[in-house]
C-alpha cells in the first residue's frame, strides 16, 4: 500500500467514524437573483450580490464578463467568461482567519476542459495555493496527475495543498466540498463521494491565517486564471460537515443551517440565543452545559424545532443560578429520524453576585463528583451532605475559604446508597443547598 492509499484510508476512517463537529454558516450565495439590469444583462462593475446567510455579507463584481443564467444547478447561477471580472468580498478576512476547521461547498460547471481556472481564492494570486483556495489545475504539480481539482490552506503552523484524483475536472455541473480540520489532512468530496488524493501531506494544524479577501471565480496561481463557466450554491462553514451533510448541500436539504449562536451573562444567569437560516425535518435542539472545571456536558433544556421551513427562525434559552466562572454551552440538534448534529460551543463568564456560590457536577453521581465553592469575601464555610431524613452523612469542609479562585471538594459515593441527597454550604450569614442523586 503506497502513501496515497494510506492517506485515503486514514481520511475515510476519521470521517466515517467520528460525528460531525459543530459548524456555523459563515456565508452562503444561492446566486438566484438576476442583475439589476435584468435577466439577460451582465452585472455592472461594482454591483453587489448579497449573501443568503443572514450575516450581512456581500460579493462585489470587479469587472466585465460576469453574467447570470437561469440554467444553474439549483435555480439561477452566475456565469463567468474567463475574465477580467470576478466577485470579491473585501471583508472576508474578518471571518476566514482564526478557523480551526472549515468546509466549503459549491456547484461548478466549466466551459473549458482541461483548464487552469480559479473557483475561489482568498488573496491576490501569487503563484501558489498556500491559502484557502480551490481551483481546477490542468497538470498537478506534486501528484503529477492531469486535470485535477486543487485546494489549499495556510495556518499558523504551516501550509497544505491538496490535489485530487486524475481527470476530476468536468464540463457538466459538479459538486465540490473542501474540508479542513486542524491536525488532519485536507479532504475533498466530488459529487458527494470521498476523493482519493494524488497529493495531500499530513502536516497542517492550528487556526487559519493569511486570508485577505474572498475572491470567487479567481485562481490562486495567476490573475488570468478566471473561471470560465457557471458557479452556484456557494457555502462556507466554520467546522466540519459530515458526509451526510455534504450530500445534503447538493440538494439544499441540510437539516439545519445555523447563522449565529451567542451567550450573554446577566448576574448569575446566562441567556442563549441562536438563529437558523432554514430547517429540514428538525425535531429540535437539546441545550447542553458544561460548568466551570467540568469536562463533560449535561443537557439542561430543549427547544422544539420548526420541522421544515425556509424562513429564518430565532430561538432563546435562559438558565439561572450559575456558579461564578466560565460556563460552556452547546446545541445538539436532532432530526425527526434521530440523526444528530452538535454545533460549536460558546462560553460566557459569570461574576460573583452573591456572598456564597456553590455548584455540583456531574449530577447524578456514580463513583464521585465535585462540589465547587466560591465566596465573595473571606469566610468560614461548612459544607455537609444530608440524606432525605435530614441526617448528616458526610462533612466535606469546615473552615476558612479565601475569595478568588473556587475551592473544589471531592464528593465520593462509596459509602452512600443510591438515592437523593442534599449538599449544604453555610457561612455566618448565608446558606445554600443543592440536591444531588447517587445512582449505581
Amino acid at each position: 500500500m503506497n502513501w496515497q492509499q494510506l492517506v485515503a484510508l486514514w481520511c475515510v476512517l476519521m470521517i466515517s467514524s467520528a460525528p460531525a463537529t459543530g459548524q456555523k454558516l459563515l456565508t452562503y450565495y444561492s446566486f438566484d437573483r438576476p442583475p439589476e439590469a435584468g435577466v439577460d444583462a451582465e452585472y455592472r462593475t461594482g454591483e453587489v450580490i448579497a449573501d443568503d446567510s443572514g450575516n450581512g455579507r456581500y460579493l462585489r463584481v470587479t469587472g466585465k464578463g460576469v453574467s447570470w443564467t437561469t440554467e444553474g444547478r439549483l435555480n439561477g447561477a452566475v456565469r463567468l467568461t474567463g475574465g477580467p471580472g470576478f466577485l470579491k468580498d473585501p471583508n472576508a478576512n474578518k471571518y476566514l482567519n482564526g478557523l480551526d476547521a472549515f468546509t466549503i461547498t459549491v456547484w461548478v460547471r466549466s466551459d473549458e476542459i482541461p483548464t487552469d481556472s480559479g473557483i475561489l481564492n482568498t488573496r491576490p494570486p501569487d503563484g501558489n495555493d498556500q491559502n484557502i483556495s480551490l481551483r481546477y489545475d490542468a497538470e498537478g504539480l506534486f501528484g503529477g496527475a492531469p486535470n485535477v481539482i486543487k485546494g489549499g490552506v495556510r495556518t499558523v503552523n504551516g501550509k497544505q495543498e491538496y490535489e485530487s484524483r486524475m481527470y476530476a475536472q468536468a464540463s457538466q455541473w459538479q459538486h465540490i466540498a473542501l474540508i479542513y480540520e486542524s491536525g488532519k489532512p485536507l479532504v475533498l468530496f466530488i459529487n458527494g463521494t470521498f476523493d482519493k488524493a494524488t497529493y495531500s501531506p499530513l502536516k497542517t494544524s492550528g487556526p487559519t491565517v493569511g486570508n485577505v479577501h474572498l475572491r470567487v471565480g479567481e485562481g490562486a496561481k495567476r490573475r488570468s486564471d478566471i473561471w470560465n463557466g457557471g458557479l452556484d450554491e456557494l457555502r462556507i462553514y466554520s467546522g466540519v460537515l459530515s458526509p451526510r451533510e455534504v450530500r445534503a448541500t447538493m440538494s439544499q436539504e441540510l437539516p439545519v443551517e445555523l447563522s449565529g449562536f451567542t451567550a450573554t451573562s446577566d448576574d448569575d444567569a446566562a441567556v442563549l440565543q441562536w438563529e437558523t437560516v432554514s430547517e429540514t425535518n428538525n425535531d429540535g435542539f437539546h441545550i447542553e452545559h458544561s460548568a466551570p472545571g467540568a469536562t463533560t456536558f449535561k443537557t439542561i433544556g430543549f427547544r422544539a424545532g420548526q420541522g421544515t421551513t425556509s424562513e429564518a427562525t430565532r430561538y432563546s434559552f435562559e438558565t439561572i443560578d450559575l456558579a461564578p466562572g466560565r460556563h460552556t454551552f452547546r446545541l445538539r440538534q436532532v432530526d425527526v429520524d434521530g440523526q444528530e448534529t452538535v454545533f460549536d460551543p460558546v462560553t460566557v463568564d459569570v461574576a460573583m453576585s452573591k456572598p456564597l456560590a456553590m455548584t455540583t457536577y456531574p449530577n447524578p453521581l456514580r463513583e464521585s463528583g465535585t462540589v465547587q465553592i466560591q465566596v465573595e469575601d473571606a469566610a468560614d464555610v461548612s459544607v455537609e451532605v444530608f440524606n432525605l431524613l435530614g441526617q448528616r452523612v458526610k462533612t466535606l469542609h469546615a473552615g476558612p475559604i479565601r475569595p478568588g479562585a473556587p475551592l473544589h471538594l471531592r464528593l465520593t459515593t462509596d459509602q452512600l446508597p443510591s438515592g437523593t441527597y442534599f449538599v449544604r454550604a453555610r457561612t455566618a450569614g448565608t446558606t445554600m443547598t443543592r440536591r444531588v442523586s447517587v445512582v449505581r
